[in-house]
């Protein structure tokens, strides 16, 4: 059985974890300093807290992120009519283009869909347009990572360390 470790259970993600967890994958998530209605979602869909993030990297086969930012489908949308091409295409043009990804999964129900994502290869995104979408789609640092941005003092002239 494979463990599927889901990052963001949020509208999206927690239907796309229900849907791993029906087609029979262990499907897990990291309820640490979550909301109640995350956890509501999570357990509605039957996925499995372990907890903290540590946590669901260490037990999973595959991780998922599904977090869909608000404006990322407008810089998308202004991309691919720059470029002429769907937004679709644009979306996977970007993930082909991260480095630290190893694999796409499309979901196309038709074969109009099918054909579309796959033009996706022949996309080229530009520098400016990289840093527009990678900024977009940035998520906000959680804890207690957020801490490392505070620099070396708490307060002036007094050392962290």
């Amino acid at each position: 059985m494979t463990t599927v470790g889901l990052l963001n259970p949020g509208d999206m993600g927690s239907k796309v974890g229900a849907a791993v967890r029906s087609a029979g994958s262990r499907v897990l998530w990291a309820g640490e300093g979550r909301s109640a209605d995350t956890r509501k979602r999570a357990s509605e869909g039957g996925l499995e807290d372990v907890g903290s993030v540590a946590a669901l990297v260490r037990a999973s086969d595959v991780i998922l992120s599904i977090c869909p930012p608000h404006a990322a489908l407008d810089v998308a949308k202004e991309v691919a009519d720059r470029q002429g091409v769907s937004v679709a295409q644009v979306a996977i043009a970007w993930i082909l283009a991260n480095r630290a990804v190893t694999s796409v999964i499309i979901g196309a129900r038709k074969p109009a869909q099918l054909e579309d994502n796959l033009k996706a290869i022949d996309v080229r995104l530009s520098a400016e347009d990289m840093k527009a979408l990678d900024e977009v789609s940035k998520l906000t640092t959680e804890y207690p990572a957020w801490m490392e941005n505070l620099g070396t003092d708490r307060r002036p002239g007094e050392r962290r360390y």
